[in-house]
């Protein structure tokens, strides 16, 4: 599979895994209209099996998280804090989850209660980190690497 919503992609991104994009070359885009400035990491999600995990560090300005559904709408997204790192943990969960987590006695048990609820059944996570200059790209990949998107209670 490749990047939802695209037909052809040069970088397949398996579903429930977050995986970092290489720099940007001339010619060698994965998606198009992408800034040469950033540097992403990507995740297909699927929730319809269940809850699915997301964590990232966004250590600085600039940095974003953002989700959207296959129409390329965004339905939840997280910039850095101006003043000190941000690391975000949630759980993704379609949107029949959310109503049974709003009845008392039927909450599941593998839905954390920092959720947010996916008004499809599949999207995009976009991780986006700027590129500040060549002294600051090599510090960039790493905490990219450190972003997770899996599959919980399957």
């Amino acid at each position: 599979h490749c990047v939802t919503g695209v037909q052809t992609c040069a970088l397949p991104i398996s579903e429930n895994r977050m995986v970092v994009l290489p720099p940007p070359a001339p010619g060698q885009q994965i998606l198009p209209f992408l800034p040469p400035d950033m540097r992403y990491a990507m995740c297909r999600y699927e929730v319809i099996g269940g809850p699915v995990r997301v964590t990232a560090t966004l250590p600085e300005i600039g940095w974003s998280l953002a989700v959207y559904t296959p129409q390329g709408d965004n339905f939840y997204a997280a910039p850095a804090h101006e003043s000190r790192r941000t690391d975000l943990a949630f759980s993704l969960v379609p949107a029949s989850d959310w109503l049974i987590n709003l009845t008392p006695g039927q909450r599941r048990a593998d839905v954390d209660v920092a959720t947010v609820t996916s008004p499809s059944r599949e999207g995009l996570i976009v991780l986006r980190a700027p590129i500040k200059g060549n002294a600051h790209a090599l510090l960039i990949e790493p905490v990219l690497k450190t972003a997770t998107c899996e599959a919980i209670g399957r």
